[in-house]
């Protein structure tokens, strides 16, 4: 839904900075093949879309403007884990967020304390609250962020780990929290499948209408041909 055709791997790259409000219109920066980097204006559909998946993500808050965010240099031997450790061979969102809750839960040391560095308008917790973090949430709440169940004023919430900072942890624990906190602040994104069917049609509902204009438009012309054969005649 921008105004022309994108590679599906330009697509899958994208990340929460590559869209940004130039004017009053939404942008995407997509890289292409070779470093080449194109930017289009989206459809203002797309741009529905892209803020609904962004507030449903918790991430509606980021800026978004032409200036890329800034980000933490390159760690190239946490790169390096999270590539070959984490999501190997994991092709695509909903791989990814599976590769990533295996991992989390794998290595986490649950139950341990934790302490909001970060409000999230999806999160209860307000920013310097400690909380008991009791263990993952279900793989089904984890299609698109990973979220932990805490247990905050004597109920228990999922709310994202990215908000969270561990208190005097194992190793183990800190150093998972850090690989997904450091994967975010990358720009990575999981996206969310199931939520964007729901907002966006399928190829076949955007095609249908096409193909009755088409008809109608054929229709149309050979109707006005065999009226100027009648003519002729």
């Amino acid at each position: 839904m921008g105004y022309t055709f994108a590679r599906i791997g330009a697509v899958l790259q994208l990340r929460v900075e590559d869209y940004y409000i130039q004017g009053r219109r939404g942008w995407l920066r997509l890289r292409e093949k070779g470093g080449k980097v194109n930017e289009l204006p989206c459809h203002h559909a797309l741009e529905k879309f892209l803020d609904e998946y962004l507030a449903a993500a918790g991430i509606a808050g980021l800026p978004k403007t032409h200036r890329a965010m800034r980000k933490p240099p390159k760690d190239s031997d946490r790169e390096d884990r999270i590539e070959n450790e984490v999501i190997v061979d994991a092709h695509g969102s909903e791989e990814k967020a599976m590769s990533w809750y295996c991992y989390l839960e794998g290595k986490m040391q649950f139950p341990f304390r934790a302490k909001c560095i970060a409000p999230k308008s999806t999160s209860p917790v307000k920013k310097g609250e400690a909380v008991d973090v009791q263990s993952m949430a279900s793989e089904e709440d984890c299609s698109h962020d990973m979220l932990v169940l805490i247990s905050w004023q004597g109920r228990k919430f999922a709310v994202p780990l990215s908000q969270l900072a561990a208190v005097d942890v194992d190793p183990f624990t800190a150093e998972a929290i850090a690989d997904w906190h450091y994967w975010l602040s990358q720009g990575y994104l999981l996206l969310n499948l199931r939520l964007l069917r729901k907002i966006n049609p399928s190829p076949l509902e955007i095609a249908k209408p096409l193909l009755k204009a088409s008809e109608i438009l054929l229709e149309t012309q050979l109707l006005a041909e065999s009226c100027g054969q009648l003519n002729s005649n």
